[in-house]
């Protein structure tokens, strides 16, 4: 699995993992409600409307729609991929990925192009809650790919944490997390991290199993 660089555009135990896998069928985080305020017949958010049989006024206040729905708000997207895995169900249906790169505030997928699978691989941005930009690459996929619903929110949130301390740092920013398959076809996680003075990468097999580790210092 090779790993971009971010694009301009835009050990937890192993039990743990698989305690998360028996609980799929449990919500995921409830995206937050926005609400929408509506206007009078007589005037626009914002305004006076002074009524003239008693003289009183209503003024109505402005309504802060908030960030776009979907997302959670403070909430790196690493820590949470149900909504973008939400809004890709709605986009694409039940895809075929090949790669699936999530950073702190925007994603790329790339996956099979279903109209011309032997030619063509198709990839996407996500920003603002929306998956958008598409851009066809002029090559195959590998063939090494898996269903969109095979992707586990909360592996990914466990993998995040544990590769700190795999990689024995404290202070560090989460560069993005990989989600994809290895030469083998197995399921393949990587977790970049940078912090002052260095960079490294923990690799993950399927169960949560530490497959390689990669520093510089």
């Amino acid at each position: 699995m090779h790993l971009p660089r971010r694009p301009g555009l835009a050990r937890q135990a192993s039990r743990s993992i698989q305690a998360s896998r028996s609980a799929l069928a449990a919500a995921a985080l409830v995206p937050a409600l926005v609400l929408s305020g509506c206007g009078s017949d007589d005037g626009s958010p914002g305004t006076t409307v002074t009524t003239s049989a008693e003289n009183t006024s209503n003024t109505s206040t402005p309504v802060d729609d908030g960030p776009p729905a979907g997302d959670v708000v403070g909430v790196p997207l690493y820590e949470d991929v149900s909504p973008l895995l939400d809004a890709a169900r709605d986009e694409f249906g039940e895809t075929e990925v090949s790669v699936l790169y999530v950073y702190a505030d925007e994603a790329l997928l790339t996956r099979v192009d279903p109209s011309a699978p032997r030619s063509t691989t198709l990839r996407h941005l996500y920003q603002d809650g929306e998956w958008t930009d598409e851009t066809r690459i002029p090559h195959p996929s590998t063939g090494r790919t898996l269903p969109l619903d095979d992707i586990d929110p909360d592996t990914i949130r466990a993998l995040v944490q544990a590769a700190p301390e795999e990689l024995e740092v404290e202070d560090f920013e989460v560069d993005h997390v990989a989600i994809g398959t290895s030469d083998s076809g197995e399921q393949e996680y990587v977790v970049s991290l940078n912090w002052d003075g260095g960079l490294g990468r923990v690799t993950f097999g399927p169960d949560g199993q530490v497959l390689e580790i990669r520093s510089s210092r």
